[in-house]
């Protein structure tokens, strides 16, 4: 995950496990920073303490939202559909793996966990300052947004077709080593950096509200109407 980014998913649960654990884990490289689970009672658990989640039929959907470069911001409802849970935790980097798990007397079958919807998107706002770099494929029709003197650098496929907006003296670097189909009609006065090595980047769309300056450091710009 990089900045920006959200990765949720859906965990259904009918029974507990009995004297077995039933759960998922987020990692940093190697190092586990997010640990939900439930036990041999209603308890669902984030990192070792109690979230307050009672019995229920509804499947749960959790998100975590990646907020600034050492900032989870974790969000979910209960199972009864009466309450959430939140928190922000801090970490050292982007989460790099997922694991779920199921351990124990799964009760004739009742207890086996559901884990559905496994989605990871992003909001497309990069105001946060700094150099933030993001080596995910970005994709859909969705807008880009970066500003307040924001460089992002953009190591992944893009093949989303929103609007691409750089203002306040920020940076669009774009560094993917393949070719990059930019199809995204630009605004703004910011400015776009072309460091791609030996890929090519195309840029296909109709807008013509960008004052900025388009750099190429290496590679080749192909423009097309």
């Amino acid at each position: 995950m990089g900045v920006g980014d959200t990765f949720s998913l859906q965990w259904g649960i009918n029974f507990d496990t009995g004297a077995g654990n039933k759960g998922f884990s987020l990692f940093v490289g190697g190092t586990e920073v997010v640990n939900v689970n439930n036990g041999n009672s209603s308890a669902i658990t984030f990192n070792g303490s109690n979230v307050g989640f009672n019995y229920g039929t509804a499947a749960m959907t959790w998100s975590f939202s990646y907020i600034n470069p050492t900032t989870l911001s974790v969000s979910a409802n209960d199972r009864d559909g009466s309450g959430t849970f939140s928190t922000n935790i801090t970490v050292s980097g982007g989460v790099s793996a997922f694991r779920y798990y199921i351990s124990g007397n799964n009760n004739g079958g009742n207890a086996e966990p559901l884990y559905n919807s496994l989605l990871s998107t992003n909001s497309g706002v990069f105001t946060q300052g700094g150099t933030i770099t993001n080596n995910n494929a970005f994709s859909g029709g969705g807008n880009l947004s970066i500003g307040n003197t924001t460089t992002l650098a953009l190591g992944g496929n893009l093949t989303y077709t929103g609007t691409t907006t750089i203002s306040n003296n920020s940076t669009l670097r774009l560094q993917s080593s393949g070719t990059v189909n930019f199809a995204s009609a630009l605004s703004g006065g910011g400015a776009i950096v072309i460091s791609n090595g030996s890929g090519q980047v195309n840029f296909s769309g109709t807008g013509t509200g960008f004052t900025g300056a388009i750099t190429l450091a290496d590679g080749t710009l192909e423009a097309r109407s």
